[in-house]
């Protein structure tokens, strides 16, 4: 009775297996085989890019180049890693960039990626360049599903020195910044100054006053 007992269950299990395989839709299977997204990718975004970068920024591995860049923002309280993610321009997304694994953003901080297409450099190198010329697109997706995470499509012309971003930062509308401020908030406008009648008449009559004046260390008006 043993030996019977035996065949049965050596050959009941692997049909109770296969049965229940069956019962599994090929999307329930593809979910199996691919890896869990790791924890806060999903509110990861792209944040601000420029396109024809001349001072703003250098890249850290060649003092002399100054690369395009891209931002990207995590917005979460915890650090959150690119493994698994991978950064395109066009279409299809499997011509992207894949990040190397080990990178990661820490909570409500910003990572500067450079679109020198140059990835031998390093983790934070891309194989693409940007184009300051209007029409740019760029896909932040998980490479196993393709799915976009963050996208941002149709920008417009950017001149020199132009960063074009999200204001507030991860969340706001896209558009044109009045100062670039990679690794830092978007939402800072530049600096005003007043314009009123009073603080301009004192600088115009000392303008005035200085070239009636000759250039000797020893006048006193």
């Amino acid at each position: 009775m043993s030996k019977i007992r035996l065949l049965l269950l050596s050959v009941g299990l692997p049909l109770i297996l296969f049965a229940s395989l069956c019962t599994l839709g090929p999307r329930q299977l593809r979910a199996q085989g691919e890896p869990a997204a790791v924890t806060g990718q999903d509110e990861l975004r792209l944040n601000e890019f420029m396109s024809d970068n001349k001072s703003t920024i250098v890249d850290p591995q060649e003092p002399g180049e100054t690369p395009d860049w891209i931002e990207l923002y995590n917005p979460s309280t915890t650090s959150v890693s690119l493994n698994g993610l991978g950064i395109a321009d066009s279409l299809p997304l499997d011509t992207g960039h894949v990040f190397t694994p080990g990178i990661t953003i820490p909570a409500r901080s910003y990572l500067i990626l450079y679109a020198d297409n140059d990835p031998n450099q390093g983790p934070t190198h891309l194989n693409f360049k940007l184009s300051s010329s209007g029409g740019e697109s760029l896909y932040l997706f998980r490479v196993s599903t393709g799915e976009v995470i963050d996208t941002v499509t149709s920008t417009p012309p950017l001149g020199e020195d132009i960063s074009y971003g999200r204001r507030p930062d991860g969340s706001g509308q896209w558009l044109i910044l009045p100062v670039a401020s990679p690794g830092a908030p978007n939402a800072i406008d530049p600096p005003t100054f007043p314009k009123s009648r009073s603080s301009r008449r004192p600088i115009i009559r000392s303008m005035a006053r200085s070239r009636s004046m000759p250039l000797s260390p020893t006048h006193k008006p």
